[in-house]
C-alpha cells in the first residue's frame, strides 16, 4: 500500500485511493487519513515550488526550489495582503507566522490553503 501511495500523482488518484481503501477496510483510521493529506501536501508543495515545509503550532517555514519562486512579484503581492503573518527570512525561506495551527489537522488545512494561493499564483 505504501508502494501505492507514494505512485499517486493527483487528486483524482488520492481520492480514488482512499475510497478503495475504505471499500476494502473500512472507515479510515485517522493516521491513514493524515498520510493521506501529507500526499496531498507534497503535490501542492510540488506544484507551487515547494522544496521544504516545516510546520509547527504556530506556522510553517517553507523552501523554495533553488530558493527561488519563479513569480517573485505575485509571491510579494500575496505576503503584502497581510505583512504580519508572513516573514521573508536571508536565506531566501518564507515564514508563515502568527498562526493557530494547534492540532494536524489546522496545520494541513492552513499549509493547503497557502500552497494552493502559491499554485494559482503560478497559473
Amino acid at each position: 500500500l505504501y508502494r501505492r501511495i507514494s505512485a499517486l500523482t493527483t487528486e483524482e488518484e488520492l481520492t480514488a485511493f482512499a475510497e478503495e481503501m475504505t471499500d476494502r477496510f473500512g472507515p479510515m483510521p485517522l493516521d491513514a487519513a493524515h498520510l493521506l493529506d501529507v500526499v496531498r501536501l507534497k503535490q501542492l508543495a510540488y506544484a507551487s515550488c515547494v522544496s521544504r515545509i516545516d510546520a509547527g503550532e504556530k506556522g510553517a517555514t517553507l523552501a523554495f526550489y533553488k530558493n527561488t519562486f519563479p513569480k517573485p512579484e505575485a509571491l510579494l503581492n500575496y505576503i503584502s495582503r497581510a505583512p504580519q503573518h508572513f516573514k521573508i527570512r536571508p536565506d531566501q525561506t518564507l515564514q508563515i507566522i502568527q498562526q493557530n495551527w494547534t492540532t494536524p489537522e489546522k496545520r494541513i488545512a492552513g499549509l493547503k490553503q497557502h500552497l494552493q494561493a502559491f499554485e494559482k499564483l503560478l497559473a
